[in-house]
């Protein structure tokens, strides 16, 4: 935007109403839900846990290995199963003017994304694009914080700590989980 001061609002473009529209559709776009095998496993260890309606969605999900419409309707709503199903971003800082009084010549969003991690980066970004479809905003990554390549469950590492595990334990169950916030996986990977 040109800027200037806010008793003469621009009447072209105004970058925190455009910024704004491209997050409102950031913020109700959910990715599709998909079942990845760690998911699928603690799913179905998670249902023996669970209320009702929740232990039957999540028990069909791990058994079917994907989700129906009304599964989505139950488990959309529970935070950390939501999580484990989909790739997720949500607005976390905003920038704009730097006084209550002037107009910003460009507003900036954090848009934080938990990615699955069968999945990249490039991928989600294409994703947002398609999502705001609106080239006056720029969506470019912060940082590159690395990442770990996606681990299999039946990998050589899961079959030796089952191994390890029986040794001293016979018979515990070893249910592979899927971290939601920050680990150390993506350097141990």
């Amino acid at each position: 935007g040109k800027g200037g001061h806010s008793s003469v609002p621009p009447t072209d473009s105004d970058p925190v109403l455009t910024l704004s529209r491209a997050l409102v559709k950031i913020g109700e776009f959910r990715f599709p839900p998909r079942v990845i095998a760690a998911a699928k496993e603690q799913l179905a260890a998670d249902a023996k846990l669970e209320a009702p309606a929740v232990a039957e969605a999540e028990a069909r999900v791990a058994r079917v290995g994907r989700v129906s419409d009304d599964d989505e309707r139950v488990l959309s709503t529970e935070r950390f199963v939501n999580a484990q199903l989909r790739t997720t971003c949500v607005t976390t800082q905003l920038l704009g003017s730097p006084q209550d009084n002037v107009l910003p010549t460009s507003a900036e969003a954090t848009v934080n994304c938990r990615i699955l991690p069968d999945e990249t980066r490039e991928q989600t970004i294409a994703t947002l694009q398609r999502v705001v479809g609106d080239p006056a905003v720029e969506i470019t990554p912060t940082a590159d914080f690395g990442f770990g390549p996606y681990t299999a469950v039946d990998a050589e590492i899961s079959r030796a700590m089952t191994k390890a595990v029986d040794a001293v334990w016979p018979g515990v169950p070893i249910v592979p989980t899927m971290g939601t916030g920050a680990t150390d996986s993506r350097q141990l990977r």
